[in-house]
């Protein structure tokens, strides 16, 4: 998550030896202040590169002006010019932790985790107490899959830092991925409680009241995101994920169409989100024409080919689907949802053994999640499983009531397997008289 960079030097100026007139050292100590100042990134830059050709700097406040101009740039777009700047303050203190940390952050922005966090723990070795880089780190380990670390880093942020919002909104993180929902709200609300400006605390206590169904409460939370940042697409995917809850759908489109504006010709979170509240209103065209659009900016991208999939097994263009599929699952061939959505696929091809499979997978990695018990249950309907059916639907009805309604759009067909018990019968008695 982006939060105000609580790296930021502002350390005292070491003067050193080199001092040779009163106004030298109030041009330095001016030049100083103004480097770390974040108001204005074309003057701090300005100020910052003033002070590094400044004759006989010492190493030590020159890594910290690199640092400084680093972020300058970073705010500015200019990634490369950052990560450059991130560098040379590396070489000249390499016992500072702050360039480390800040070349991870854009690191784990660019998805490349491995190099993120390689830096994290070099940053949290020079700094072995500043919480908040477990926070980072925490971050990246979670993005990684690797929940059970990412855990451990923001229970040992909150250690350290009690009163570190960004600690407990990454509890709220782990909390929501184990789907202990109330408890994820109340360490969301605690985030909320230290710093009551902390967007993103809203952000994840509106998805943890939309895990508990509590709409009007995740709709409020979300608002209120969106009101403390009316740039940050996420969150009005976020509002709009609660208004689809309550079934509002003319204001999940409008929440989705904002974020994509927001996002511009590069992102595809809010054509992803669209897609699926175009699902939910049962266009499936105008779903498949959004998910397309995303592989033509993004054309790895695993969940756009696993939607893709989706979309085109309701659509009945199975050969197409099982593609799709296919490539999602060479990209991450443990990507749950593609599994689900293949299971499904080879349901309406009658390949019910490769369907059983497919479900079962998923379900290791989902364990309970309606849609793929309910899915699984039809297959094992179609193999004359009925009470191996029976358990998967009615737990699954349990969990999510209008998963059979929801299959039913789909095309799924219920009778599917009364039909293959009634024509195994028949092949039965024929082969019994004349095989």
């Amino acid at each position: 998550m982006k939060r105000k960079n609580s790296l930021l030097l502002a350390a005292a100026l070491s003067l050193g030896v080199f001092m040779t007139s009163p106004a030298l050292a109030d041009q330095r100590q001016t030049l100083w202040d103004k480097c770390a100042d974040r108001a204005d990134p074309d003057l701090g830059i300005a100020n910052c590169t003033a002070f590094i050709q400044l004759p006989r700097e010492l190493n030590a406040n020159l890594a910290v002006a690199f640092f400084n101009r680093a972020l300058h740039k970073q705010n500015k777009k200019d990634i490369d010019g950052a990560l450059a700047d991130f560098a040379q303050s590396m070489r000249l203190d390499p016992r500072l932790p702050n360039p480390y940390a800040g070349r991870a952050a854009i690191y784990k922005s660019q998805n490349k985790l491995n190099e993120a966090l390689a830096d994290y723990n070099q940053a949290i070795k020079l700094a072995p107490k500043y919480a908040g880089l477990y926070a980072e780190r925490g971050e990246a380990l979670y993005f990684k899959k690797d929940y059970a670390g990412a855990k451990a880093d923001f229970v040992k942020s909150v250690e350290l830092a009690p009163k570190l919002a960004a600690g407990h909104v990454g509890m709220a993180m782990s909390l929501l991925q184990e789907k202990a929902y109330t408890q994820a709200a109340e360490a969301a609300s605690k985030a909320i409680e230290l710093d009551p400006g902390f967007a993103y605390a809203y952000q994840f206590r509106s998805m943890a009241h939309r895990g508990n169904k509590a709409w009007d409460e995740a709709i409020r939370d979300a608002e209120t995101a969106v009101g403390l940042d009316g740039k940050n697409y996420s969150f009005y995917i976020e509002r709009g994920r609660a208004k689809s809850g309550k079934d509002d759908f003319e204001s999940a489109l409008a929440d989705a169409n904002k974020a994509i504006e927001l996002q511009g010709e590069d992102g595809v979170e809010g054509l992803y989100f669209r897609e699926y509240v175009y699902q939910d209103i049962l266009k499936f065209d105008l779903a498949l024409a959004d998910i397309d659009e995303i592989l033509k900016r993004k054309p790895d991208w695993t969940p756009a080919h696993n939607s893709r999939c989706w979309v085109l097994a309701i659509m009945d263009r199975l050969p197409e689907a099982l593609a799709s599929c296919n490539e999602a699952l060479r990209l991450d061939p443990e990507y749950a949802s593609a599994q689900d959505s293949r299971g499904f696929v080879f349901y309406k091809m009658k390949s019910y053994e490769a369907a059983l499979a497919d479900y079962n997978s998923s379900l290791k990695e989902r364990d309970n999640f309606a849609y793929s018990l309910y899915g699984r249950g039809l297959v094992k309907q179609a193999m004359g499983d009925k009470e191996g059916a029976r358990a998967d639907m009615d737990a699954a009805l349990k969990e999510e009531p209008k998963v059979a309604q929801d299959y039913k759009d789909w095309g799924a067909n219920s009778s599917q397997g009364v039909f293959a018990a009634i024509a195994a019968f028949f092949k039965s008695v024929w082969n019994f008289f004349f095989g």
